[in-house]
């Protein structure tokens, strides 16, 4: 039992000194981040942030107009279909068009923030990866001895609750000759001691089984764990400032355009196939804001940090 003391011990010594060494050392290299993201800033990227910024949202009120006049356009189509029935039933499938609400005009482009994004991003990368390796620096350097210690306590302590069992037995039954000379008082104390080591080595199982079941995970892959989590790190850099809840705004912005670029190309291959000037002033304006929609989106991704 000594022997089984000291693991459990070794290995909550082993635990606290890795946290504590994380703990009181991952600062410095989070600090050198910011030194750089700093530098980056001051260097800029904010005002080019700000320029690129302008640029797309007169881009995106742009493609808000052009969807409005689409919706018009497709008005207009419609009440000329109405006044064409009879046209239609004769077989006439040639369509007008008013020409009066028409999609025109591309978007902006932005030479904004093509270097310096690039520069700050890559920082923000390598710095990250940094975090990553030292982290695992510290896991091989303190808590891989830890995974040693959770094997040897998963395979001993059954080997022990065994033999407590077997000893529990034993004194049910009093099959040996030497228990029945033992007074029932001493017999029920003794048996009741090992019922409770047997209860508290059975509560430590599933702690250390669910300890092994992690500790593959943490096994030479801790860095890329950090390094799965650079959304969140990147998130707690900037939360401070009005630059996290752009970055979050542009991460919905990007969604919304891609699921209305997406739903224009739907629009475009269903009416391009047709001949009747209505439907292909319809497609070249859905193409048109289609078009605008992907550049916009492109523009975006700019932003992107992670």
């Amino acid at each position: 039992m000594d022997a089984l003391k000291e693991r459990i011990n070794e290995l909550f010594k082993g635990i606290k000194s890795f946290i504590e060494k994380v703990y009181d050392s991952i600062d410095n290299e989070i600090l050198e981040i910011f030194k750089n993201i700093d530098h980056d800033f001051r260097d800029g990227v904010s005002e080019e942030m700000m320029k690129h910024l302008k640029v797309v949202k007169q881009n995106i009120d742009q493609i808000k107009n052009q969807n409005d006049i689409y919706g018009r356009q497709i008005a207009d189509i419609r009440s000329i279909m109405k006044q064409q029935d009879a046209t239609i039933l004769d077989g006439n499938f040639q369509i007008n068009c008013s020409g009066e609400n028409m999609v025109q005009g591309l978007v902006i482009p932005s030479n904004y923030l093509g270097r310096k994004m690039k520069i700050l991003k890559d920082h923000i990368d390598d710095g990250i990866k940094k975090i990553a390796d030292y982290v695992q620096g510290i896991y091989d350097e303190y808590a891989s001895k830890i995974v040693d210690v959770i094997k040897y306590l998963i395979n001993t302590i059954p080997k022990i609750r065994k033999n407590l069992r077997h000893a529990i037995e034993m004194l049910n039954v009093k099959k040996k000759e030497f228990l029945s000379l033992i007074p029932n008082v001493t017999c029920n104390y003794i048996k009741t001691k090992l019922e409770e080591l047997d209860n508290t080595l059975g509560k430590w199982e599933p702690f250390l089984n669910d300890l092994k079941a992690v500790s593959p995970i943490l096994d030479n892959h801790l860095d890329d764990i950090v390094k799965n989590m650079k959304p969140l790190i990147v998130q707690m850099i900037f939360e401070p400032s009005h630059y996290d809840d752009m970055f979050i705004l542009n991460t919905q912005a990007h969604a919304r355009l891609d699921q209305m670029a997406q739903q224009f190309e739907v629009v475009c291959n269903g009416l391009n196939e047709n001949e009747g000037q209505a439907i292909q002033t319809m497609d070249q304006s859905a193409s048109l804001i289609r078009s605008n929609l992907i550049q916009v989106k492109e523009q975006l991704e700019k932003l992107a940090v992670y």
